[in-house]
């Protein structure tokens, strides 16, 4: 079974660096000829990538966020596991839409990144905190910060970190990471955010 996982994650791994040149070379496409076909074309390529996060978030995040019924959790172990084991995938994702000059990311994928990115924080709270702020920068450009769905995916995610994990982002790192996605959505005005700065002397105090 973990081989066929592995072969899985390598084939998917494929596909989304297939996606990525494509977005790339319709982007450049774009600078010259823009037209409604090109950008049907680059949506059609982008889908691929959005359909990776969204299976993802499918899997493990999906049906607590919308049952009104209680969802048996997955395990600690299984879930960490899973974690580790498509973390290279999200890396990858996100480094592509951080393309300066090519990447994309637009809202509904970085909403469903980040509610996927929010039940992996148990398993490694510094290293989700860090992929998140890659989501929050790479969709910046899309709007997706300017809307109310994101600042409350970003408050819930914080909320847990400095609830549940506040010793692991202290200082370094972590607390770089979390100041920076915070200020990602305060400047743009989210009060939200703000108050969630305001906090941070006396969380850390």
């Amino acid at each position: 079974k973990h081989e066929r996982m592995k072969r899985a994650i390598a084939w998917v791994s494929e596909v989304i660096t297939v996606a990525s040149d494509g977005i790339k070379e319709q982007r450049a496409s774009l600078k010259e000829h823009k037209t409604e076909e090109s950008h049907k074309k680059l949506y059609n390529i982008y889908r691929v990538i959005d359909e990776v996060i969204t299976r993802l978030y499918c899997a493990v995040a999906y049906e607590r966020d919308l049952s009104d019924e209680p969802v048996e959790e997955i395990p600690h172990k299984l879930r960490c596991r899973f974690y580790n084991e498509v973390k290279p995938l999200l890396q990858q994702v996100i480094a592509c839409a951080q393309d300066r000059e090519n990447g994309i990311m637009f809202a509904g994928t970085a909403h469903h990144f980040m509610r996927l990115l929010t039940s992996f924080l148990t398993c490694n709270p510094k290293e989700v905190l860090h992929l998140a702020v890659g989501v929050a920068r790479s969709s910046e450009p899309a709007g997706y910060t300017l809307d109310s769905l994101a600042v409350r995916d970003v408050v819930e995610l914080v909320e847990i970190v400095l609830a549940d994990h506040r010793h692991e982002v202290r200082d370094g790192e972590g607390l770089e990471d979390l100041l920076n996605l915070l200020d990602i959505f305060a400047k743009t005005g989210w009060s939200d955010a703000l108050r969630l700065i305001w906090r941070l002397d006396e969380v850390f105090r």
